[in-house]
């Protein structure tokens, strides 16, 4: 009779030892996966990623040949800037200069670096504040004490008022500096005389073409070959396998312990834990990825963060497109501290052969390193054949719309959007209008513009008109704006 109860004390005991055997197991499973573990865990990318130093070109180079005639070479002509050769560069011709015993360093006044800029000179402009200490790192350069004054380079340039001096402005500071070598450097002088006898494109300051206090500098007459270029989204949601790669990529081998939502309107959502991870794919071929901070990393450099940044966009999408189009970036804005964390937020550019593309709304990548972790990415790519590109080029160059004309006819249209948003009070006199308008033109050049037209799917060749904050695009050819709100 005692048989029955032994066997049911037998059996209990083996409940209770499996009971904590699982709790056991899922104690060290889930123990040890920690969400340090999954940001590091990713699928590797074999493709070629790129180099830092060819993603750090200058917003433009400005060349003053002498007597107020200018030419300004764009991001997309970034050999003038930078060369993987010993071809003549304004990096090599820096290289060359930093290498002298001794350079003096001499703060100057604004007035004096605008004069000195007068002479023959050139000068390379970012669009951010590039940290000095980064700036020698990434190229290379000889580490001189004298850089140690200047915290950041918005600009470095040579002026023809001698050849032993170079002159920054660091943005960050608003501070403008001279440096004096013991020993001459005629790089610079072959580099302007290399442009000018190659042939150029004159640039005038607005100022000398529309009666206008403006010194930007635009062309009056240009010759391209641009056309029109068809495109698709990135990434459709409704192409299952590859969501599913790409997915993967985030989260990588502790991808079976995500969930998957979609949602009504066609979104589809990828989360770890409660919320730690998250990865959204939109329908519009957007892809956002956020994760909680884990490490801390204070002291990464800016260098550190943008090639963790670099890397991260390898192994989670790749530098192409997903059907392989090989894509041309370079990086286009940099956000200090984002969200009062020490940390960068790099938003990277691209390029169409040598002409850049905007996007009318958003950017094409963007990523947040926080203390040496990547805590945001946000995608959104275009997707292009190459034989479509080839044959958007057509056999001969085109005049384009003149820039002084593109302002005349579309001064009230420019004067209206500013309106918009609120930017200044009504002016009813239209001249008066129209000299507002030229006094603020910041930029004018040629690119293309991805056109928020889901029934015209194509990559604009346009005039972009910057004022400030605001950029506006114009048809190339006809100068019509091409705006959605104008659609």
């Amino acid at each position: 009779m005692k048989t029955p109860k032994l066997i049911e004390k037998i059996k209990n005991i083996i409940l209770v030892v499996l009971f904590l055997s699982t709790v056991l197991l899922l104690y060290f499973l889930w123990g040890n996966l920690s969400f340090d573990q999954l940001t590091q865990t990713t699928i590797q990318s074999d493709q070629e990623i790129p180099a830092i130093n060819q993603m750090i070109v200058p917003d433009k180079i400005i060349v003053n040949f002498g007597s107020e005639n200018y030419t300004v070479l764009s991001a997309g002509e970034e050999s003038i800037w930078f060369s993987n050769s010993n071809e003549n560069s304004m990096v090599l011709a820096i290289e060359n200069f930093v290498k002298a015993d001794n350079i003096l360093i001499e703060e100057i006044t604004i007035e004096q670096y605008q004069e000195v800029m007068k002479y023959r000179s050139i000068r390379a402009s970012f669009s951010y504040n590039l940290p000095t200490s980064d700036f020698c790192e990434i190229f290379r350069f000889k580490k001189n004490q004298c850089f140690d004054t200047i915290e950041t380079i918005t600009e470095i340039g040579y002026s023809s008022y001698s050849d032993r001096w170079i002159f920054v402005y660091d943005g960050k500071n608003n501070k403008y500096y001279s440096l004096v070598a013991d020993s001459e450097n005629s790089e610079f002088d072959a580099l302007i005389e290399g442009i000018e006898l190659k042939g150029y494109v004159p640039y005038y300051p607005v100022s000398s073409i529309s009666g206008v206090d403006n010194d930007t500098l635009v062309p009056l007459s240009l010759e391209v070959n641009m056309r029109m270029i068809p495109y698709r989204q990135d990434v459709d949601v409704n192409e299952q396998d590859k969501i599913s790669q790409l997915a993967q990529a985030f989260f990588g081998t502790n991808f079976d312990f995500v969930r998957r939502i979609k949602e009504d309107e066609g979104t589809i959502i990828y989360m770890y834990g409660y919320g730690q991870t998250v990865l959204l794919i939109n329908t519009d071929g957007t892809i956002e990825y956020k994760e909680d901070q884990t490490l801390n990393n204070t002291g990464q450099s800016f260098t550190d963060a943008l090639s963790a940044a670099v890397q991260f966009v390898a192994s989670h999408g790749s530098w192409k497109s997903t059907n392989g189009t090989k894509l041309e970036p370079y990086l286009e804005s940099v956000v200090f501290d984002p969200d009062k964390k020490k940390g960068y937020t790099f938003t990277f550019g691209l390029k169409i052969r040598d002409k850049r593309l905007y996007y009318e709304d958003g950017n094409p990548l963007e990523v947040t390193v926080t203390e040496g972790q990547v805590t945001k990415y946000k995608r959104k790519l275009v997707d292009y054949n190459a034989l479509d590109l080839e044959q958007s080029y057509g056999d001969e160059n085109k005049d384009v719309y003149s820039s002084v004309n593109l302002i005349a006819q579309n001064y009230v249209y420019i004067y209206s959007r500013l309106m918009t948003e609120e930017r200044m009070k009504s002016i009813a006199n239209e001249e008066e209008q129209f000299e507002l308008v030229t006094s603020l033109i910041d930029d004018m050049q040629i690119c293309y513009v991805k056109h928020n037209d889901e029934y015209h799917p194509e990559l604009r060749p346009v005039w972009a008109v910057s004022l400030g904050t605001e950029t506006m695009y114009f048809d190339l050819y006809s100068a019509e704006p091409v705006d959605s709100n104008e659609e």
